[in-house]
């Protein structure tokens, strides 16, 4: 595993932390110091890593996105990566790519892309590690950045040499290497030589492995980097392993895992350990063998590797072969073959493919824009000569002539252009118009999904909603369903927005309408369960063909309606919050979002599930949260998507925040539904300005 890292500013921990704790110092120093000091943690003790990381985070995250408070957030992810917790590595590296889009750190997104590729591929999924691969790659590429060029170049090798696809593995990792040559890099050139020698191996070369293994051993013992060293030693254990000498076999694999168990790579140990449990199965030392394939079976267990899984299931099924237990050996063959299949499936396998074609055409098409931006160059290269020419004409009637011949030719060349342009115009225009003609049928279509007004207004006697779409066609939408006294109504904001958006949030609204009317639900918590699962049985057999998330999130509400005149109030969300507008202290303490002393009202939020509807890591999903209120008269409620609150805009071009709509809603809750719609409209459009409106918004309000 390569991870982008800048090198050592500092060279001292003591003073590491003396600049850190130096609150005189700018934020950007004190961080960098945080980096050089939490950074050699991350591979020797992990867990000290995360803990320094969490401490400047715990600081510094409140405080809005940075390029440095971004690297801090990686090196918590690669800690968790060692210790083998995927699922925490993830969150980490969510939490780092939307601190990017904030700060605008292209370079630090890449860096993102890279570990997201490194954390799918651990867990077994190749098309989605490899589809973030090229996303890095794509990033790396517009910042002309070699190394990082180098990086994703190396780790789309490491796909294809788990998936047997060596000559393309050889292809990339030539092009790794030649890259850290040119740059002088040796612990680039080390990882090359390490991962060419594993392609060797792996085609049965094996003299030709071990020499390629023993120059890059030599590189990584001279510049001291244990954690290569014991790489190395692990693979050319291999490498013996499979010519027959297996007494060196043991000797590296038992020299790397003292260092690799130190370190804490988890993954190291489940490689090492059935390493070492394959050399006893050829020994036909099955005891010992089935203590080493034991241990990175359950390693493998633990983290949720698959490919530890699979390697150690068939480790196991050789050494029950050989002790004559059929019933285990059968077991253990049954999982290897299911994991197997479901790694390297057709479906899987087109997906890979898929993502190379995709970034060959946006490779074609940068190159096409770099040859129209070398055209415009010469072009205005020529004006300045025609320029230069009149200045020179009173010289002689020759050199006149000459100049104007140079002129009328030129503006031939004019005409022809423009004559070309103008039919390209033509052609353009008349696509756009059929593109354009296609949204807007759409938009009727998905216009009659939403709930008609007389319809709502049956059964909500003073709201509002505010929904206005980015393009023609809309990812957010808002959804209703009456049942006798009880009300259901929700503001749905499906991944994207336009045309693929818009394609989710029919799924949504159908599923939505299955979960009430098929399956009978009536509670919020629920129906967020139910849609969960509807949605990624839906959306799951063209995950892996399509660009587009599964996800979605939804503030959900009921509301039934007492005989006092109160409401009885439900509601869950997958991300998006919920807020009252609400007497003091009539709810729990923990909610209060705005008060103030003058004022009877104060603004309460209720906090949603950190997860989307339709998550891909379905199973990492939790059940939803049931949160039970009771409004009373004159009291309101909001639910929104978040178009409204990351819109850009504003005297310094920042979003407007959660923080601002709360401050809207308690100084405007007293007014009308519709006044308060007003206010929302006029808010929003101040706020935005002449900037690019960047998302759907969805706002709806209810008054009891």
């Amino acid at each position: 595993m390569i991870c982008l890292h800048s090198g050592n500013v500092y060279s001292n921990a003591d003073s590491l932390w003396s600049v850190y704790n130096n609150r005189a110092e700018p934020d950007s120093v004190r961080l960098k110091a945080m980096d050089e000091l939490s950074w050699p943690l991350v591979f020797s003790v992990p867990d000290s890593a995360i803990s320094l990381c969490n401490f400047s985070i715990g600081e510094f995250a409140p405080k809005g996105a940075s390029k440095g408070l971004g690297q801090i957030l990686r090196n918590k992810a690669v800690a968790f990566i060692m210790k083998g917790e995927y699922n925490s590595a993830l969150d980490a590296y969510q939490q780092s790519e939307q601190n990017c889009l904030g700060a605008g750190d292209l370079d630090g997104l890449a860096s993102t892309y890279n570990g997201y590729g490194i954390v799918f591929s651990r867990i077994g999924q190749h098309a989605r590690s490899i589809e973030y691969y090229y996303k890095a790659l794509s990033c790396f590429e517009r910042l002309s950045d070699k190394q990082g060029m180098s990086i994703a170049y190396n780790n789309i090798g490491l796909i294809h040499t788990k998936r047997q696809e060596y000559d393309k593995a050889l292809a990339l990792y030539d092009k790794v290497l030649a890259i850290q040559k040119e740059l002088g890099n040796q612990k680039g050139i080390n990882t090359a030589l390490a991962n060419m020698a594993e392609v060797y191996l792996k085609t049965e070369q094996f003299d030709k492995s071990i020499e390629i293994y023993e120059q890059a051993l030599e590189g990584a013992q001279r510049m001291n980097d244990e954690f290569m060293v014991a790489t190395v030693r692990n693979n050319m254990g291999g490498a013996y392993a499979d010519k027959g000498d297996y007494d060196k076999a043991l000797y590296h694999f038992f020299y790397s895992l003292p260092i690799r168990n130190r370190a804490q790579d988890v993954q190291g140990q489940i490689d090492t350990y059935n390493s070492i449990a394959q050399v006893y199965v050829k020994q036909k030392d099955f005891k010992k063998a089935l203590e080493f394939a034991r241990r990175s079976y359950d390693l493998s267990a633990t983290v949720g590797s698959p490919e530890g899984i699979k390697n150690s299931a068939f480790t196991l099924f050789n050494v029950f072969e050989g002790q004559r237990n059929a019933d285990s050996a059968l077991k253990y063959y049954r999982e290897f073959v299911t994991i197997k299949d479901s790694l390297y499936n057709s479906e899987n396998t087109a997906k890979l493919v898929e993502e190379e074609m995709r970034y060959g055409f946006d490779q074609r098409e940068r190159e096409m824009m770099l040859e129209q931006q070398r055209r415009d160059i010469v072009h205005e290269e020529s004006n300045k000569r025609q320029r230069l020419q009149k200045i020179y004409m009173g010289i002689g009637l020759a050199l006149c002539m000459l100049i104007l011949l140079v002129v009328w030719r030129g503006l031939q060349a004019r005409k022809r252009a423009n004559r070309i342009i103008s039919e390209q115009k033509e052609l353009v225009e008349e696509k756009n118009k059929e593109i354009l003609d296609s949204i807007r049928y759409a938009q009727h279509i998905q216009e009659a999904i939403l709930p008609a007004k007389e319809f709502m207004d049956g059964f909500l006697p003073e709201y509002f909603i505010y929904y206005l779409p980015k393009d023609i066609v809309s990812g957010d939408f808002y959804w209703a369903e009456q049942f006798g006294d009880l009300s259901l109504f929700a503001a749905v904001d499906c991944t994207g927005h336009g045309v693929p958006g818009a394609f989710v949030s029919i799924v949504a609204n159908n599923n939505l309408n299955r979960c009430v009317k098929e399956f009978g639900l009536r509670e919020p918590a629920a129906i967020l369960d139910k849609l969960n699962l509807l949605v990624n049985e839906t959306l799951r057999q063209r995950r892996d063909v399509s660009s587009v998330k599964d996800g979605m999130d939804i503030a959900l509400c009921s509301i039934r309606r007492l005989p006092d005149g109160s409401v009885e109030l439900q509601y869950a969300g997958a991300n998006n919050s919920m807020f009252l507008f609400a007497a003091k202290g009539s709810l729990p303490e923990k909610h209060l979002a705005i008060e103030d002393p003058e004022s009877s009202f104060a603004v309460f939020e209720i906090k949603p599930d950190r997860q989307p509807v339709g998550n891909f890591l379905e199973h990492y999903s939790e059940p939803f949260t049931k949160h039970k209120l009771k409004l009373q008269k004159g009291e309101s409620l909001y639910i929104l998507t978040d178009g409204f609150a990351d819109q850009f805009g504003g005297p310094n071009g920042k979003k407007y925040k959660q923080s601002q709509f709360k401050k809207l809603i308690f100084q405007n809750g007293h007014l009308s539904m519709q006044e308060q719609r007003d206010v929302l409209h006029t808010a929003f459009h101040t706020w935005k300005g002449d900037m690019e409106q960047i998302d759907d918004v969805c706002v709806i309000g209810v008054r009891v």
